[in-house]
């Protein structure tokens, strides 16, 4: 959920956060108002907006993601999501709608696999087209949403795309040694040793 203080995010980045994902679900005001009562009532479609903007601006692009879900709402709706998010500077994260046995949508029909074919062509020429860098952390593996750096399998075969294609794998060799530090500063091992704490004094 977005905070209503925006000024919480500061905090945040100052403790040394620098990803932010902010999951909206719906584009299309009507379904998230319905199939998200809570987050309409608590604090409305608007406020996903508003903190994920302010983020955009605050971090470097890439570091910010929007996540979606496609399957339920027009298919136009989850485009202009795609289109919003990546507008930002930030990457879209998309999740398949699944009908669950049990819930309260399980009779709902699957999306069409064509359908989501075309969302995630767009997901990609979205991201090129505002730049937005792709997997450039190693070893993220998620099962619950396709990752926008999977998308590169329906690149169409021009020579925008493979511009595209070589800056990403370019930002990924230079992203190399960023990763490695980050991950060697927090590392237990380089961790200053804990100072013993002294015992307390047994009562006599």
């Amino acid at each position: 959920m977005p905070a209503r203080d925006l000024a919480q995010y500061d905090r945040l980045i100052g403790l040394g956060a620098d990803r932010f994902s902010i999951c909206y679900e719906f584009h299309n005001p009507e379904y998230f108002a319905r199939l998200l009562p809570g987050k309409h009532s608590l604090l409305g479609q608007a406020a996903f907006f508003r903190a994920h903007e302010y983020l955009a601006k605050k971090l470097t692009r890439g570091s910010c993601s929007g996540e979606i879900i496609a399957g339920i709402e027009p298919l136009d709706d989850t485009h202009r999501a795609i289109d919003y998010i990546t507008s930002l500077g930030a990457f879209p994260t998309v999740c398949i709608f699944r009908p669950t046995a049990g819930s309260q949508m399980q009779a709902a029909p699957p999306p069409d696999p064509a359908a989501m074919h075309e969302v995630f062509a767009h997901v990609y020429e979205a991201c090129r087209k505002n730049k937005i860098p792709l997997d450039l952390a190693p070893n993220i593996e998620v099962s619950l949403i396709v990752q926008p750096g999977d998308t590169i399998y329906l690149a169409p075969r021009t020579f925008a795309s493979r511009r595209y294609l070589a800056r990403q794998r370019l930002l990924r060799l230079l992203a190399r040694p960023l990763f490695w530090w980050k991950r060697r500063r927090r590392s237990p091992r380089t961790a200053p040793p804990r100072q013993a704490q002294p015992r307390p004094e047994s009562p006599k």
